[in-house]
């Protein structure tokens, strides 16, 4: 029999002991996730190849809206190089704000198809979807359901693809429902 001395006994004991053997799963088990929460703290802290894309800053100061009369917004049917303006109802608004349709000049400046609605409250004429100068302004109480999911249609259009510069005053609005 080899000979062996009583501490390497403890030695050999103490490799085969299952408390040892636990702890020193737990220590490889925590230098590990260590070593993994390292190597993702420096991945993650590298700078991303793709620049980050912000909104452009718009250098235009924007003009508080503007109250309309009826009146004033005729004025506005680009003739003569003037902007051109149209109202249109929207489907929660008190009155019809008004958009500048100006680089729309080709369908609504003089001689476009819908030089009709420049200068104009065209809700009603948008609704029924109608050039004809006797339906472009007008009441919306008439209108058919389809006719006001056509109008809402008109005006989100407008929304996403022109400026709102103001609103029409509330007393055109009401005079215009008077005469109806």
């Amino acid at each position: 029999m080899p000979f062996c001395n009583h501490f390497q006994l403890d030695l050999a004991m103490a490799a085969f002991n299952p408390s040892s053997w636990a702890s020193s799963q737990w220590f490889i088990f925590i230098i590990s996730a260590l070593l993994l929460l390292g190597i993702f703290g420096i991945i993650a802290s590298q700078p991303s190849k793709k620049p980050i894309q912000r909104p452009p800053v718009s250098n235009k100061i924007r003009k508080p809206p503007k109250l309309f009369t009826l009146e004033e917004l005729r004025a506005y049917d680009g003739e003569n190089g003037k902007p051109i303006y149209i109202a249109v109802q929207g489907p929660f608004d008190q009155t019809p704000t008004v958009f500048d349709v100006s680089r729309g000049r080709d369908f609504y400046g003089p001689g476009g198809p819908y030089h009709v609605f420049a200068g104009k409250n065209a809700s009603r004429g948008l609704a029924k979807t109608s050039t004809d100068p006797d339906d472009v302004e007008g009441p919306l109480d008439d209108l058919s359901e389809s006719q006001k999911d056509s109008l809402s249609q008109w005006y989100l259009r407008f929304m996403e693809k022109y400026e709102n510069i103001g609103h029409l005053k509330l007393e055109d609005i009401e005079n215009i429902k008077k005469t109806a």
